[in-house]
């Protein structure tokens, strides 16, 4: 059994790429224009000019047009100094739901535009070990200005692909944006976080950044180990 799980706006309250971008410009190593680019973009999406698989994209290309050419170890270095700042963003159900799918030996399957080189660093806790994820690329020891791939966008065939790998629907998903939709409508129990996405699932479980959402995380789940994996 499997779970197909958003990153950014799912399990955390905003995204990583652009916290991680936001604390390279604040110590100064680099400028603000990808910020400004960002938001560009981001204006673009809310105008409906972009599509979220866009946004994504766009955004991962924004932030190598930045970094590219900085040597491997300067950048992991740099993540190392950033990680205890970006746990802050963990939502209140995260725990809750990694430790409900590990009671339950469900593999939890990390679909995202989330830089890989960040999120992995949480990857051992959460005891994920499959991501498609924003993976960067070095070449000669420098950050390349080309990406290997992301999975913020086209998750259609990230879908189909793990359930022609697992050979079943996943049990669960759980997204915020119209790029998790492939994911929701695949799953036995869809979790959608904000709202949205309310009027495409009216009978998924709605959660937001609050505690009072883990709560309601945690007694759905309950009710959803006799609904469904007790027919397992």
């Amino acid at each position: 059994m499997y779970a197909l799980l958003d990153w950014d706006g799912t399990l955390r309250d905003d995204a990583t790429l652009f916290c991680w971008e936001d604390y390279l410009v604040r110590i100064g190593v680099i400028d603000n224009t990808v910020i400004l680019e960002r938001e560009r973009l981001r204006h673009e999406y809310r105008q409906g000019k972009l599509s979220h698989d866009d946004l994504s994209r766009e955004a991962c290309v924004t932030y190598l047009s930045a970094l590219a050419g900085m040597p491997r170890k300067q950048y992991f270095s740099l993540i190392d100094s950033y990680i205890s700042e970006d746990c802050r963003h963990f939502s209140p159900h995260t725990e809750i739901l990694f430790r409900w799918l590990k009671k339950h030996n469900i593999q939890p399957i990390v679909v995202s535009g989330a830089p890989h080189d960040v999120i992995s660093r949480y990857f051992q806790k959460f005891n994920i070990t499959q991501a498609y994820d924003f993976v960067c690329e070095f070449k000669d020891e420098k950050l390349s200005p080309v990406f290997v791939g992301s999975g913020g966008h086209d998750k259609q065939k990230i879908v189909e692909y793990c359930q022609a790998q697992w050979n079943e629907p996943p049990v669960l998903a759980m997204g915020d944006s119209a790029s998790d939709v492939p994911m929701l409508r695949a799953a036995q129990l869809p979790i959608i976080v904000g709202n949205a996405l309310r009027s495409q699932f009216p009978d998924a479980l709605v959660l937001d950044y609050t505690a009072s959402s883990a709560d309601k995380l945690e007694t759905y789940l309950a009710e959803a180990e006799k609904a469904v994996l007790d027919k397992v």
